[in-house]
C-alpha cells in the first residue's frame, strides 16, 4: 500500500474533515491519551472502508497548529511505532502508513488506513489514562459517523452505524465474487440492467445538462474572465450531472446540506468530483447560493497549473460538475490534441462513487435511483493516449472526427463502491468507440476502478 504523494500533498494543503479524513492537532503517541487517539482514529476508518488521519492541525480552524509539535517527527510518528499501536490494539490487523507532506516548513504527518475491511474491526487491549480512567475499552467498535448538523466525527458505534459498517465490509467479501462471475461467465456491462434506456430519460438527463451548462456560462459572465482563464472557460469541458430519482421539491440550500456532502464525499483523489472549494483563499471561488442552489466557479491557479471546475448543488437530488480536460493543461502536451483513457475510467468512477455517497449521507430511499449522464464536448482532432500512465498501452492511434459523445447509466442507491466497474463500462464505452472503434478491455476497467477505490493510484 502506497497512497499518492499528491493526493498527501493536497490533505495537507488543503486539510477537511469529512468521513474519511479526521483532523488531529499533535499526538503524544508514547502517552496514554495519544494512543487512545491513534486507535480510535485508525479502527474507525477502517470500518469506514479507508481513510486519513492528518496530524497537526486544530481541527477547529484547520490551522496549523504549534503547541505540542515534537522536535523529530518523522521520528516520532514512524510507521513501525504506529503500526505497532494499533496491531496492539485491534482485533483484525491491518496495515497503516504513514506519509509525510510540509505545510510551511513543517513535516506533518498523515496516517493512510486502507480499504478492504470485512469484518467490523473491535479493539482488543484498554488504554487506560492515569487517573485510572478507560479511554479505550475491549470490544469497542469505533466508526466514523455523521452528526445532526452534518459534521463527521469519531465514536463508538450505535444502533444507526451498525447497518452501515455491516454493508461494507459484505460489499468487500462480495466485490471479488462479483468480478469472477463477471469474467468467467462472460457477464459484461452488456448484460447488465441500469434501469430504463427510453428515449425519454435520455433527453431529460441531455436537457439537465444543457441547464448546468447554461448556469455556468452565467458563472463565467459574472467573473469575467480574461487571457488564460477565457481560453480555459472557453476550452474543452467534461460533464457530469446526476438526477436521484424520485427528486424532492421542497428542500432549502442550508449549510447542513452543504456541510452533509463536503464530509461525505469519499476523497478517492486529491481533486475529487464536486470538489468543496469553501476553504479556498480566493473569495470568488467558494460555493455561493444562487436560485435556491449552492454553485461554484473554481477558476485558480494550481501547483503552476490554472484549474476549472464549476459544480452545481441543488437539495432537491440534482448535481453537476463540470471540469476543464486535465490534457488540455499538462506541460508538453498540446491542448486539443489528446484524451487519456485511462483518466476518463478514473473520473467517471469516482464521479459515480461520489453521486453514491452524496445519496446515502442524504437519506435519500432505498427505492432510490441515481441517474448518469456524462458528456465530453470539443473532442475533435484528438487521439486517445495513455501519457499519465505511460507504462499503460493501448492498440489505437486513430483521432475522432466526432466533437461531442454523450452517455447515460442508472444505478440503484445500495449499489456497492466495489461494483460499480460494469456502470463505468458502460460509460465509457460510447466514447472509445469514436476514437477507430476502441474498446477498453474490461478486465483493465475493473483494475483501474478497484485501484481508485482502494486509494492505490
Amino acid at each position: 500500500m502506497k497512497a499518492p504523494q499528491s493526493q498527501i500533498d493536497d490533505l495537507v494543503a488543503r486539510p477537511a474533515e469529512s468521513l474519511p479524513v479526521e483532523i488531529k492537532s499533535w499526538i503524544d503517541p508514547t502517552s496514554p491519551e495519544g494512543i487512545a487517539k491513534i486507535v480510535r482514529a485508525c479502527l474507525a476508518m477502517r470500518n469506514q472502508n479507508g481513510g486519513f488521519l492528518v496530524i497537526g492541525f486544530n481541527d477547529k480552524t484547520l490551522q496549523l497548529e504549534t503547541n505540542g509539535r515534537p522536535q523529530n517527527v518523522r521520528e516520532v510518528f514512524h510507521t513501525d511505532r504506529i503500526q505497532q499501536i494499533v496491531t496492539r490494539h485491534a482485533f483484525e490487523s491491518f496495515e497503516v502508513e504513514v506519509a509525510f507532506s510540509e505545510r510551511d516548513g513543517i513535516d506533518i504527518p498523515v496516517l493512510v488506513i486502507p480499504s478492504g475491511v470485512q469484518y467490523p474491526v473491535a479493539s482488543k487491549a484498554d488504554v487506560i489514562a492515569a487517573d485510572g480512567r478507560r479511554l479505550v475499552r475491549v470490544g469497542e467498535v469505533y466508526c466514523r459517523t455523521l452528526n445532526s448538523n452534518g459534521s463527521a466525527s469519531t465514536a463508538a458505534a450505535g444502533p444507526k452505524d451498525w447497518r452501515d459498517i455491516f454493508e461494507r465490509c459484505f460489499d468487500n467479501r462480495e466485490a471479488d465474487i462479483g468480478r469472477f462471475l463477471r469474467r468467467h461467465l462472460g457477464s459484461s456491462a452488456d448484460s447488465l440492467s441500469f434501469g430504463a434506456k427510453s428515449q425519454t430519460r435520455h433527453e431529460r438527463m441531455t436537457a439537465f445538462l444543457d441547464e448546468g451548462f447554461a448556469r455556468f456560462q452565467e458563472a463565467a459572465a459574472i467573473r469575467n474572465p480574461s487571457g488564460p482563464e477565457l481560453e480555459l472557460v472557453n476550452g474543452a469541458k467534461f460533464e457530469v450531472g446526476l438526477i436521484l430519482d424520485p427528486s424532492k421539491s421542497d428542500q432549502l440550500p442550508t449549510q447542513t446540506f452543504l456541510h452533509t456532502l463536503v464530509t461525505s464525499n469519499p476523497r478517492l483523489t486529491g481533486w475529487p468530483t464536486w470538489l468543496d472549494s469553501s476553504d479556498f483563499a480566493l473569495e470568488h471561488a467558494r460555493p455561493v447560493v444562487r436560485n435556491g442552489s449552492w454553485e461554484a466557479l473554481i477558476l485558480v491557479p494550481l501547483f503552476g497549473r490554472l484549474r476549472l471546475d464549476f459544480n452545481w448543488f441543488d437539495p432537491n437530488g440534482r448535481f453537476y460538475v463540470q471540469r476543464s480536460f486535465q490534457d488540455d493543461t499538462k506541460d508538453g502536451i498540446e491542448p486539443g490534441t489528446m484524451l487519456d483513457p485511462i483518466l476518463v475510467v478514473l473520473r467517471i468512477a469516482d464521479a459515480i462513487a461520489v453521486g453514491l455517497s452524496f445519496a446515502r449521507a442524504l437519506g435519500w430511499k432505498e427505492e432510490t435511483t441515481l441517474r448518469f449522464a456524462f458528456r465530453w464536448k470539443k473532442l475533435a482532432g484528438r487521439r486517445l493516449e495513455t501519457w499519465a500512465n505511460p507504462g499503460a498501452y493501448i492498440s489505437v492511434h486513430a483521432r475522432t472526427a466526432t466533437e461531442s459523445v454523450a452517455s447515460y447509466v442508472d444505478l440503484s442507491i445500495d449499489t456497492a463502491l466495489n461494483s460499480i466497474a460494469p456502470a463505468v463500462e458502460q460509460a465509457v464505452r460510447p466514447l472509445f468507440a469514436e476514437f477507430g472503434g476502441y474498446e477498453f478491455p474490461t478486465i483493465s476497467i475493473e483494475h483501474w476502478v478497484q485501484r481508485l477505490i482502494d486509494r492505490k493510484l
